[in-house]
């Protein structure tokens, strides 16, 4: 996590040093839009796959209560979507808190930007 503030800084310095402020307060606004439609579109497989793990729980209790040979299957069904829904979250909770990070950033670089503007 703190590697990717320092590189978040380090990006923001270096855009300030080549282009000045209202590129890198653009570089920010673009990458906190990359961040948000990143985290939707994992969020909404994560809906996906829980929806398919309750259906599959659904199925895989039916099997066990009948003795079906198709259970082991199931459950190994099951397991590997846990997995993945598993995997999707810790990606969405990972990335959010990376897009915190760039939205205090922006907030920082747009109050600088503000303050140091005259008002005309």
């Amino acid at each position: 996590m703190e590697a990717h503030v320092t590189n978040i800084q380090y990006k923001v310095t270096m855009v300030a040093l080549t282009r000045g402020k209202k590129h890198r307060l653009d570089c920010l606004r673009a990458e906190l839009r990359l961040l948000t439609s990143k985290i939707n579109a994992a969020f909404q497989q994560a809906v996906l796959i829980d929806y398919e793990v309750e259906r599959t729980e659904i199925r895989y209790d039916r099997a066990v209560k009948n003795s079906h040979p198709s259970r082991n299957v199931l459950r190994h069904r099951l397991e590997v979507l846990m997995g993945a829904r598993n995997m999707h979250t810790e990606y969405v909770q990972r990335n959010m808190e990376i897009r915190h990070e760039v939205y205090y950033a922006l907030q920082d670089e747009m109050s600088a930007y503000t303050t140091t503007t005259p008002n005309y």
